[in-house]
């Protein structure tokens, strides 16, 4: 996941801005290989899996197990999973 206007990495950012360029982002304008992001609680870092078909909770919105605080993906903090590589996390492109 990086800023589409500076390349720099976005993960592990909570301010939905781009901190070299300042440009706005929401983890919805991405996509994501199932399991491969973890998608951290803004106000208790409980992390859940991304495991819908493009990567994100499913719901996307629903009460943290944790915090009992109800979130949304575009509020969450997003990390590459653990025992994955950043470029695992890009979904399979079909190339037609």
């Amino acid at each position: 996941m990086h800023c589409r206007g500076c390349q720099r990495a976005l993960w592990k950012i909570a301010a939905r801005q781009c901190p070299s360029c300042d440009r706005p982002f929401k983890p919805s304008d991405f996509r994501f290989r199932p399991e491969t992001v973890r998608f951290c609680c803004p106000h208790c870092s409980q992390g859940y899996l991304g495991r819908g078909a493009d990567g994100f909770p499913d719901p996307r919105r629903f009460a943290c197990v944790f915090c009992d605080r109800v979130i949304d993906i575009d509020e969450m903090v997003l990390e590459v999973a653990q025992g994955v590589e950043e470029y695992q996390t890009k979904p399979d492109m079909i190339p037609w």
